[in-house]
């Protein structure tokens, strides 16, 4: 019966638009993709929250992860430590935490390991704040080669 299907799409949404409306949570709250210079810009401008999108930067073997290392371990370390003190000194915006997304390789493409990539998920569950995953990362799905599409 799709006039009951329609009275209940209805009514979520006007459950959604109240929330977003009228919850103190929720209202005003601004989120933003923002490279690491701007950062403190953004938070001085009011922003609640700041994906952290330095994690889809880890690849092994580039110049950002060490080409003589075997992992990426280090490079984590290192960018997951900056990150966490910007997060110590601006406790008031709220960490996002990506290590992929639609534009990039997926993580475990990009580390040459699918049992990493797990691990890195992992590891982005403990992280304080929110996670997003890309769909596909959880289960450690890699690039499809070129030719297969």
């Amino acid at each position: 019966d799709w006039s009951a299907i329609s009275d209940v799409v209805s009514d979520i949404r006007n459950h959604i638009d109240w929330y977003a409306n009228e919850s103190t949570k929720a209202s005003g709250k601004k989120i933003e993709e923002a490279k690491e210079k701007d950062k403190k810009q953004l938070v001085q401008s009011g922003l609640d929250s700041v994906i952290n999108y330095e994690l889809s930067k880890i690849q092994k073997n580039t110049d950002i992860c060490h080409k003589n290392e075997g992992t990426v371990a280090t490079c984590v370390h290192e960018i997951l430590s900056d990150i966490l003190l910007f997060h110590t000194n601006n406790p008031s915006v709220w960490p996002q935490w990506e290590f992929g997304n639609q534009h990039i390789s997926r993580i475990a493409s990009r580390v040459e390991s699918r049992p990493h990539a797990e691990l890195l998920l992992m590891l982005q569950l403990i992280l304080p704040g929110t996670n997003n995953f890309y769909y596909g990362d959880e289960l450690g799905m890699k690039n499809l080669p070129n030719d297969s599409v």
